[in-house]
């Protein structure tokens, strides 16, 4: 069998550029994708959205909008089939859809971090050896040097989620048409870099809440 490998040469960074007002949903369903209702959304398969749950696991995710009826729409890739993290009944909330995307400028340099297993140590008096309990995944960052290009629109949306805080959602389309989605709170330095003979620069940092993977079509 061939070696499946991939480089991200050529892939395409977009960020939003900004949401529609909040549609609200009053229930969704323990599936995988999860139903929402929400009566008259609007919503139309392959939009994007950012999700506001009751669900802590899903609060703050962004998803491609799935099958949709009037009154009704799934979440590609979201999976609410775990009763523990997901109580039926609970989970309701809105969405924000992304009206649409910004080409961020020529990225020079990334870096992720974090996503490394946590565990906690447990010490009873009455036992000879300690026990090791897995406590989820460290928070994630991502960091990008972006090109110091200010008449990119995506540099005034960067500066302004940077102050607000609010959360969007960054999107990778590689040329194998695969995508992903990285949900979370943006900032970007004040100003550039100034090496000489070096790429003016400006580091984006994203605190990712959520990383939502889409196979090509």
């Amino acid at each position: 069998m061939a070696k499946r490998m991939a480089l991200p040469n050529g892939a395409t960074v977009q960020i939003a550029t900004a949401l529609d007002d909040a549609i609200v949903f009053t229930t969704i369903t323990n599936a995988a994708p999860p139903v929402l209702t929400s009566v008259g959304h609007g919503l139309t398969a392959g939009d994007y959205v950012i999700v506001s749950s009751g669900w802590c696991e899903l609060d703050q995710q962004a998803y491609k909008v799935g099958v949709v009826t009037a009154d009704t729409f799934t979440l590609i890739g979201a999976n609410t089939t775990n009763i523990v993290k997901y109580p039926p009944g609970g989970g309701a909330g809105l969405v924000n859809q992304v009206l649409d995307w910004q080409d961020v400028p020529c990225i020079t340099d990334s870096s992720l971090s974090g996503g490394e297993p946590q565990y906690v140590d447990v010490e009873c008096l009455q036992e000879d050896n300690p026990k090791r309990l897995f406590n989820g995944f460290s928070p994630i960052d991502w960091t990008m040097q972006v090109s110091d290009d200010d008449t990119n629109p995506s540099i005034a949306i960067l500066e302004d989620l940077s102050d607000t805080q609010e959360t969007s959602v960054l999107r990778i389309i590689l040329r194998s048409l695969k995508e992903k989605l990285y949900a979370g709170s943006f900032s970007i330095s004040p100003d550039s870099t100034m090496s000489r003979g070096e790429v003016m620069t400006r580091a984006v940092g994203i605190a990712v809440s959520k990383i939502t993977k889409y196979p090509a079509p």
